[in-house]
């Protein structure tokens, strides 16, 4: 664990353990915001993108989630490890296709 990560971790148990989540979360999310990219697991890349916002049990089974904006205005969702979801990843493909538009043939669905 890099020293980045563990300065955030104990800031946000610190905050957490006060009551106060929603430092916790702000803690987390700078942390995300700074050092985590966005990754498409269909296109085996990382998406350009900024982490706008930590939804905490947001998911269906109530798992967190991250909320992007990618550079074209869209909004997509990722899972805590910052994987898009299934759900988004025609947006973050279209994303990667216009930035490199000889990539669009790899990132069709098999």
């Amino acid at each position: 664990m890099d020293l980045l990560l563990q300065s955030a971790c104990k800031r946000a148990t610190r905050a957490a353990k006060r009551g106060d989540v929603r430092a916790a979360d702000e803690i987390e999310l700078e942390y995300i915001k700074a050092n985590v990219p966005l990754f498409s697991p269909r296109a085996d890349d990382v998406v350009p993108g900024s982490c706008t916002r930590l939804c905490r049990g947001a998911g269906p089974n109530g798992e967190s989630r991250l909320e992007w904006l990618l550079p074209d205005g869209k909004t997509v969702y990722s899972d805590m490890d910052a994987s898009v979801l299934p759900e988004y990843e025609d947006d973050a493909c279209r994303m990667l296709v216009g930035l490199n538009p000889a990539r669009s043939y790899e990132l069709l669905p098999a």
